[in-house]
């Protein structure tokens, strides 16, 4: 049974070779990607259904993805100088994809971290949570799909997308205070609220990093010539 958290493209035999050896490591960290991408889905289900028995399942998944980015930086490092641009871009991608887990995870856990309380969030803060996710989960796989050289994916709509996550930010703390205010919502309940939309904006933060990347014409398809 195949490991996540075990790499299944990275060869050591082959760092003679730099572009082949960079080619794995570009499929390994796609491997990740889809990995990050179902941790995310599972968030988000998690999060809209507050099922305090996912956690487990889904800490095990960003564990996972911590050791698989381990190997995966162990490997670049064997490289030669010679390819220190080219590991420099992986290692900034792999670095983005691997938060964009470790913070998914640490979302899930700071929602549920309150689940045994007597005070819940309101629907309607449970709705516009779910509108920044959904969101989120949108930049998310574009920017992956801009690094795989997908030209349909315009840097301009992901911009659009992150100034709609900090609109909406923006509204939900508003709102939030307002239903405190007003005796729907406990103020206890601040604090983790407020930490949940800093970790929706540093994941937002990631996707923009990871466009950029594929911007600036280090898209991953460079590292995967043999698929052409």
């Amino acid at each position: 049974v195949e490991d996540p958290g075990s790499p299944i493209y990275l060869d050591e035999n082959i760092i003679s070779q730099p572009a082949a050896a960079l080619q794995l490591v570009a499929k390994e960290i796609f491997r990740m990607s889809d990995q990050v991408r179902d941790i995310l889905k599972k968030t988000i289900e998690l999060v809209k259904n507050e099922e305090v028995k996912s956690i487990d399942g889904l800490k095990e998944n960003g564990e996972q993805v911590e050791r698989l980015g381990k190997c995966i930086t162990e490997y670049l490092g064997l490289l030669t100088e010679q390819q220190a641009a080219q590991t420099a871009s992986l290692m900034c991608v792999l670095s983005d994809v691997e938060r964009m887990g470790t913070l998914s995870v640490e979302m899930a856990e700071c929602m549920l971290e309150r689940s045994d309380r007597k005070y819940k969030y309101t629907p309607e803060a449970m709705d516009e949570l779910q509108k920044s996710l959904k969101v989120l989960n949108k930049m998310f796989c574009d920017s992956l799909k801009a690094l795989q050289g997908d030209d349909g994916i315009e840097p301009g709509k992901m911009m659009k997308r992150k100034d709609k996550l900090l609109d909406l930010d923006i509204k939900m703390r508003k709102a939030h205070i307002e239903r405190v205010n007003k005796g729907k919502c406990k103020a206890s309940l601040t604090a983790p609220f407020t930490n949940i939309l800093h970790l929706i904006d540093r994941m937002g933060n990631s996707c923009i990093n990871l466009a950029d990347v594929a911007e600036s014409g280090t898209s991953m398809k460079y590292f995967m010539l043999e698929e052409k």
